[in-house]
């Protein structure tokens, strides 16, 4: 899991429809995808795809891909114009695996799950190509099996920039094919989704920023919020099965209100013009103990839209947790001894972690109910202001 409380995200874009993406000289391959994260981790199988999207063949001769993995790409190497390459942890495992012969490797180093840095360098040592794919929004989820089949992450048009994390999604890999994610349009990318203050008190208006960039312009951005009431727990999920499958709660789709983000100088936007849109979530919304849930959505004037987090993510939602911090608490050693007060500034001095969920479930999982497997009740963890959804 990850936190969406007050963490900073980013996003990029460098082009957006195949109008846009045409004026642009792609001079050069391009790290096209990267499948890093194996479910089964005694099978080699991860891969670094180059796509040559230039109208040349080119000499690969003296070019290394650097950073998490080192490999030198032997003499006479080459890429055809329109062509894949495929850079293998182990080839023949790709080949059995994809049933796609010729990948190049095995490499040095690893692909780090939590993150990592790819340098696609020419002979000069000029970078090319630079990935540094992360955990986390911006960049599209891996690891949970789609399909049956680890997904890997992908470019969605050879013109976007791609060390932006915007400009990837997830997907069933496609090594030396084109990729199932691309697209000629691609909708509206954002930079810097964020909310202030990270921690708010109950009656504090916050104040959400998310900055949308697409050259066919922005139409619209549109931040839609749920609140979740103490003793009133909402999940995106039921009580998951014994097979570890879920069941989606159609009440998770319920009760959300949506708020015109502003890009206008107006209603607390700082700049107008400046590509970072603004919303103040009212601060009669935010109460204390409330959970509040947010997405947005941008669209372009073409039509193309996002809705952030991506669809992919397990983690469909950023939030907030309203809290006026932890009250006195008293409590006795044995019967009729006197009880002892601590006070509310004790008790926030040391670690407090919040498990917000149904009472049914947190009976069931404490006192019955249990059948086998982990984790059967869904829920959402508080810890010093980040929140983990789901």
């Amino acid at each position: 899991m990850r936190s969406v409380s007050h963490i900073v995200f980013f996003a990029g874009l460098l082009c957006a429809t195949q109008s846009v993406c045409a004026q642009l000289q792609v001079t050069s391959p391009v790290i096209n995808e990267v499948h890093y994260d194996e479910v089964d981790k005694t099978e080699a199988a991860e891969f670094i795809e180059i796509y040559n999207p230039t109208d040349a063949a080119i000499s690969l001769e003296g070019w290394e891909i650097s950073g998490g993995v080192d490999f030198f790409f032997p003499p006479a190497s080459r890429i055809e114009s329109g062509a894949y390459l495929i850079v293998a942890q182990d080839p023949a495992t790709i080949a059995s695996k994809f049933r796609r012969n010729g990948a190049l490797g095995p490499w040095s180093g690893r692909l780090r799950n939590s993150g990592e840095t790819l340098n696609l360098r020419d002979p000069d040592g000029a970078v090319v190509s630079v990935v540094d794919y992360q955990l986390g929004f911006p960049w599209p989820t891996v690891g949970d099996l789609v399909g049956g089949v680890s997904p890997s992450i992908q470019l969605m048009h050879p013109a976007l920039q791609t060390d932006l994390g915007g400009s990837w999604r997830s997907g069933r890999p496609t090594p030396g094919v084109r990729n199932v994610v691309y697209s000629e349009e691609a909708p509206p990318q954002v930079r810097q989704v964020s909310h202030i203050p990270a921690e708010p008190w109950a009656n504090e208006p916050v104040v959400i920023t998310a900055q949308v960039t697409d050259p066919d312009e922005v139409s619209s951005v549109v931040l839609a919020y749920q609140v979740v009431r103490p003793g009133s727990y909402v999940s995106r999920f039921l009580k998951y099965d014994q097979n570890g499958g879920v069941n989606l709660d159609p009440e998770f789709e319920q009760g959300w209100v949506s708020l015109e983000m502003r890009d206008d100088g107006e209603a607390g936007d700082e700049q107008a013009g400046d590509g970072v849109y603004t919303v103040t979530v009212p601060s009669n919304i935010n109460r204390n103990r409330y959970l509040i849930r947010y997405r947005i959505t941008a669209e372009d004037r073409n039509g193309n839209a996002v809705v952030l987090p991506y669809e992919d993510d397990p983690q469909i939602n950023f939030a907030y947790f309203v809290y006026n911090g932890t009250p006195s608490w008293q409590g006795a050693i044995g019967e009729g001894d006197a009880p002892v007060t601590f006070s509310g500034e004790l008790m926030s001095s040391i670690p407090t972690y919040f498990l917000l969920s149904k009472s049914s479930w947190v009976d069931d999982s404490q006192f019955g109910g249990y059948g086998g497997s982990e984790y059967l009740w869904p829920g959402t963890l508080v810890y010093e202001g980040k929140v983990y959804d789901h």
